[in-house]
């Protein structure tokens, strides 16, 4: 390829990303993963490294967008190293902030913490205030789904008190909205309303969505006795969801009306109401309501026959054989429906003999890095955890340490002999630390070319000589594909646990570690550190 034609596909790709990015503004969120996914040939020909850093940015929200939260993740620890190799610290940043944020999503609390943390400090040396806010919502949020909604609303609530968040903020509404959601958990009701008001009159005057702050208004309304209030904010809410088939929507506004209705005492409204809202659950189809309704209909019209023909039998003889004719008919009916019963049953046995086989997969694949083999983060770091609190409660005292080993220098490895090499040299990496390890051992992917080992129930120097093996193999690694005396290596930052120190949760030693790889790279990489803590 020619300078010129390399320089035209390059502008090319620029603009080509711009149009996927006006594109997930309209919300064509399987269109743009299926181009992306197109153009990641192209972008990697290209070896430019803001143009791939970029690239694997939008990569990662269109993942996420799809649901995708696992590639989403993966994509996303890879695109902060990149952003930091460029030296772009706001955009790496910003890759920090989701990783906190989908590790909370697929449940790794431990990892969304340390992601946190990193990222609350990156936040105060960039004085990147809108982005401290954004950490601190998350925050407030994983504290919710911890059940502990008076902790969440504190922490959003010192934001207005220290007026770092104000109605002329950008983030003002976000953050009152949760606000609002933490006082009506709290059982604050009048001040859920109170603030409830003040952002749908504020979201009307800038012609924004006003459907979860009016509803929420409304189930506060209802928890203060006030129906007539609440009713017509029901009534108008029923309408919208109704011609927009919101059907999850609708669930929380007939959940409402029945509230209103028990608080009231109706009978018979709360029957016809609690009707409706099975009605909502089970149905199908639009016209699976009239179905039934018909149904029902049809079956009384049957029963006012069947009870003529009965008062006629006495009569009739000719009536009374069609009749018997007709149970006939009915016993038949009965012996094929047991029989499709039957089939039924044998084929839900079926089901749940592979539902079964199918959670058991499942499992398996939701805790093992799919690249290597060994534990994934999550099933890693919940392994080391157990592990440190049985080592805590045990009374003799046992050696532990937990070590952060990264490859150096992989980014250069994968940008001159691309991705496929580099999945090799991980593979080759986990095979040689293996050689190394005794099955009690810990050995997780912790995302990307970083890994935990946790080592326990071992000497001092046992352990010093074994993690020193495991540096030593990876060194002596032969991988074919890369250039001749080309070497592989890594650096490793060791975190003891101290009899001293059981108030440390892992978090804490996991952050050590970090520390001491730190000192490892920065001292010239290709070597073990080990974390010193600081004596007062």
């Amino acid at each position: 390829m020619s300078l010129l034609n390399k320089k035209d596909a390059y502008e090319q790709l620029w603009q080509q990303l711009f149009k996927l990015l006006l594109s997930a503004e309209q919300g064509k969120v399987v269109y743009i993963l299926n181009q992306l996914q197109e153009l990641e040939p192209l972008i990697e020909q290209q070896k430019n490294s803001l143009l791939s850093a970029y690239f694997n940015r939008q990569l990662h929200f269109a993942y996420a967008m799809n649901g995708v939260l696992d590639f989403s993740l993966d994509t996303a620890l890879g695109n902060y190293q990149e952003w930091q190799q460029l030296e772009q610290y706001y955009f790496a940043l910003e890759m920090l902030y989701r990783i906190a944020e989908l590790r909370s999503r697929i449940g790794d609390v431990e990892g969304a913490n340390i992601a946190l943390k990193q990222a609350s400090v990156e936040a105060d040396r960039l004085s990147a205030t809108n982005m401290k806010i954004a950490i601190i919502e998350l925050e407030s949020q994983m504290l919710q789904h911890q059940a502990q909604p008076l902790m969440a609303y504190n922490k959003l609530n010192q934001l207005i008190v220290d007026n770092i968040i104000h109605p002329s903020h950008d983030r003002y509404v976000s953050v009152m909205e949760k606000i609002a959601e933490y006082s009506f958990e709290l059982k604050q009701f009048q001040q859920t309303v109170d603030i409830g008001k003040l952002l749908v009159a504020k979201q009307t005057e800038e012609h924004q969505n006003t459907d979860y702050n009016e509803l929420l208004l409304a189930k506060a309304y209802i928890q203060l006795g006030e129906f007539d209030t609440a009713a017509p904010i029901i009534e108008k809410l029923t309408r919208l969801f109704e011609q927009q088939n919101n059907r999850y929507a609708l669930f929380e506004v007939k959940n409402a009306q029945i509230d209103i209705l028990h608080r009231k005492g109706d009978l018979d409204g709360l029957f016809h109401n609690a009707k409706s809202l099975v009605e909502l659950v089970t149905s199908r189809d639009g016209n699976n309501l009239g179905k039934q309704r018909s149904q029902r209909s049809n079956t009384l019209v049957q029963a006012k026959e069947q009870e003529k023909t009965v008062q006629l039998l006495a009569k009739d003889n000719e009536i009374q054989r069609e009749q018997l004719n007709l149970n006939k008919q009915l016993i038949a009916a009965k012996n094929r429906n047991i029989v499709l019963l039957s089939v039924f049953c044998t084929l839900l046995i079926g089901l749940f003999i592979w539902l079964f086989y199918l959670l058991k997969k499942v499992h398996k694949l939701a805790n093992t890095d799919s690249l290597t083999g060994i534990n994934n983060r999550r099933s890693g770091l919940r392994k080391a955890d157990i592990l440190l609190q049985k080592s805590r409660a045990n009374r003799d005292n046992i050696n532990m340490v937990f070590a952060m080993l990264d490859l150096d220098k992989f980014k250069q490895i994968n940008d001159t002999y691309g991705h496929d090499v580099g999945d090799q040299v991980i593979k080759k990496t986990v095979k040689q630390a293996l050689l190394s390890l005794d099955k009690n051992d810990i050995i997780c992917r912790m995302g990307g070319e970083e890994f935990l080992i946790v080592l326990s129930n071992k000497s001092d120097d046992k352990i010093s000589a074994q993690i020193e093996k495991i540096r030593c193999d990876i060194n002596q690694a032969e991988i074919s594909q890369l250039a001749p005396m080309q070497k592989i290596s890594a650096s490793i930052g060791v975190a003891p646990v101290l009899n001293t120190q059981k108030e440390k949760s892992l978090t804490d030693y996991l952050i050590d570690a970090d520390t001491a790889l730190y000192k490892a790279k920065h001292n010239g990489r290709n070597q073990v550190q080990i974390f010193e803590s600081v004596k007062v």
